[in-house]
């Protein structure tokens, strides 16, 4: 039997009030749905179950946030919601001690997670030029491709409304946890030194 207009119509109303009503639930479903979705063909040629190149599908899978922030801001807010969040990601100025965070603290930490992890420091070969000729490059690789598929999702859709919800400290946590969830099938690639018949204990 198929469908009435009148009653696809309803059905995509209720929707929409549902997501409407539930903003941040339906974002992350989004954000997870299309990103764990799209990443299934390059995970299985990985593992040899399909034939050929599937990096297409890897870069993709990375846009799975900002596309639901857009979707969901767009449902939420509108054609005004959008402009803010463009806006947003447009935004450039801030004070010199948030660049040099960037710069210099977030490689600081990330070295303190590798510190910490025991046996790492033995194969460190220190600060080559080859390393301080690829950070500025990583850098701007990393920006203009995982920056942009996810941030505006992470931090321009969901920040704002968790820190509200939940407050400043929790709302960021919280963020954190789900940030970390979402890139769990990466484990499932060589990359993260998973592979065929990983499972969720090793996760």
């Amino acid at each position: 039997m198929e469908i009435s207009n009148t009653n696809r119509t309803s059905v995509f109303h209720s929707l929409k009030q549902w997501m409407q009503q539930y903003p941040l639930f339906s974002y992350f479903f989004l954000a997870y749905a299309f990103s764990w979705i799209v990443f299934v063909p390059y995970v299985l040629g990985e593992w040899g179950y399909l034939k050929g190149n599937y990096t297409f599908f890897y870069i993709l899978h990375v846009f799975g946030p900002a596309i639901a922030a857009i979707a969901m801001t767009s449902i939420t807010t509108g054609k005004a919601g959008l402009h803010e969040l463009r806006q947003r990601i447009r935004q450039v100025r801030a004070s010199l001690k948030w660049y040099l965070f960037i710069l210099l603290g977030i490689p600081a930490l990330v070295m303190l997670g590798i510190i910490a992890q025991p046996g790492t420091m033995a194969s460190f070969k220190g600060f080559t030029p080859s390393l301080l000729i690829g950070y500025p490059i990583s850098l701007v690789v990393v920006f203009f491709g995982v920056g942009l598929g996810e941030e505006p999702g992470w931090r321009g859709f969901a920040l704002p409304r968790m820190q509200k919800q939940y407050g400043s400290l929790w709302g960021t946590l919280l963020l954190g946890i789900l940030w970390s969830c979402w890139h769990l099938p990466d484990f499932l690639t060589a990359s993260k030194g998973g592979g065929e018949g990983t499972g969720l204990v090793t996760f």
